[in-house]
């Protein structure tokens, strides 16, 4: 998700053309509530996986609730207002999912995040400072997302290898 942040104002230039250039923000907010799907993903398999499709329920039926209150207090301001509750509501989300999955398998928020923040930081890291030193070139579109991506890559298997990360 870091990745597509950083590449996002190329991308929608080669794909969709300069008129769709303002909706490059919009994208890259998303991009941030996206960061954390492959754990809700996972949490709420963990409850399907053991028969606890009760949970998955009512915990489905929570996070639409305060769904639905995010999206109503955001919209007070605007579109970006909208999009970050959408964001502080993906973390939140996936505290409720982790909390449960966690009280039934011994894994719970705590251990997740010390899981990945690690590599979480690496992302952000990596990606600010691409974003930065491919920025000071003065390619295409198309080559700077390249040198981006690959300057992107590279930099975080280095720096994952470096810090001997599993």
């Amino acid at each position: 998700m870091v990745l597509l942040i950083i590449i996002a104002r190329p991308l929608f230039l080669i794909l969709f053309t300069e008129k769709w250039n303002d909706s490059v923000p919009y994208f890259q907010i998303l991009c941030m509530s996206g960061m954390l799907l492959a754990l809700h993903i996972t949490n709420l398999n963990i409850l399907k996986a053991i028969g606890r499709s009760d949970i998955f329920f009512k915990l489905e039926i929570i996070k639409k609730i305060i769904g639905i209150f995010a999206i109503a207090l955001g919209i007070q301001y605007g579109i970006n207002g909208m999009l970050y509750s959408i964001v502080i509501t993906s973390y939140i989300c996936f505290g409720i999912n982790a909390y449960f999955s966690g009280r039934l398998i011994k894994y719970g928020v705590r251990e997740q995040l010390y899981d990945i923040i690690p590599t979480f930081i690496l992302s952000i890291f990596v990606g600010v400072t691409t974003y930065y030193l491919v920025n000071l070139l003065h390619f295409s579109s198309a080559i700077n997302m390249i040198i981006m991506m690959l300057v992107y890559l590279i930099s975080y298997f280095g720096f994952s290898k470096l810090l001997k990360f599993e």
